[in-house]
């Protein structure tokens, strides 16, 4: 499996921004250019894994988090996806959102039933 390097590139960016740091500030706390983060946050750039892990360290981010989605899928990872997503919804909205996951994996279910029915 080749790596991702777009949905690494968006990953960074994600958490660069949850800390509220410019690719600038990024840049000089890594020790690069602001236009290298910009290339990595677009996937232009492959970087060398001492630069995903110096972002990393600097983000104060797991590597695993930011290889979401590049390695198999990690279940913590998920969860904790998961929870930040629902981490400002009030008990209401992540009522309709358990409400809607519930029906999505009852379609899909019943769509791999469909096409895979030697799967049952």
């Amino acid at each position: 499996m080749a790596i991702d390097y777009v949905l690494l590139g968006q990953r960074i960016k994600k958490f660069r921004k949850m800390k509220q740091l410019k690719q600038a500030q990024l840049a000089e706390l890594i020790g690069t250019s602001p236009s290298n983060i910009s290339h990595i946050e677009r996937g232009k750039t492959k970087p060398s894994l001492q630069v995903v892990v110096d972002i990393a360290n600097q983000l104060e981010v797991p590597m695993d988090r930011l290889m979401y989605g590049n390695v198999k899928e990690s279940s913590v990872v998920f969860a904790q996806e998961l929870e930040e997503l629902l981490s400002d919804c009030d008990v209401s909205d992540r009522k309709a959102i358990l409400t809607c996951a519930e029906q999505v994996k009852k379609v899909l279910r019943e769509s791999r039933r469909e096409y895979n029915p030697e799967e049952e």
